[in-house]
């Protein structure tokens, strides 16, 4: 029983030190291939606009933020650390 373990044991690890062998292989012969090609290379790439999804936040947008997070604290801490379900909280 002992031998099949350390037969699984030496098969998994071959396994493994086969694939990252592969694996460091690729990506040393893709360095090469994509040094050939430098005009591909991300600094020459034109850049994207910003995501248009919400506005630049305002001074009175953090202050609103950081009132509610005030709040949220102390309201914890009203409740001796514990969740509304008696569990503390981690």
């Amino acid at each position: 029983m002992i031998a099949e373990g350390l037969g699984l044991l030496a098969a998994g690890m071959g396994m493994v030190f086969a694939f990252l062998t592969l694996l460091v292989f690729i990506m040393v012969l893709s360095a090469k291939l994509f040094s050939r090609f430098p005009d591909l290379s991300a600094e020459k790439r034109p850049k994207r606009p910003p995501r248009s999804g919400g506005t630049p936040q305002t001074n009175e947008d953090l202050g609103e933020i950081a009132a509610a997070v005030a709040a949220a604290a102390v309201r914890t801490r009203a409740w001796g650390g514990k969740s509304r379900h008696g569990e503390k909280d981690r």
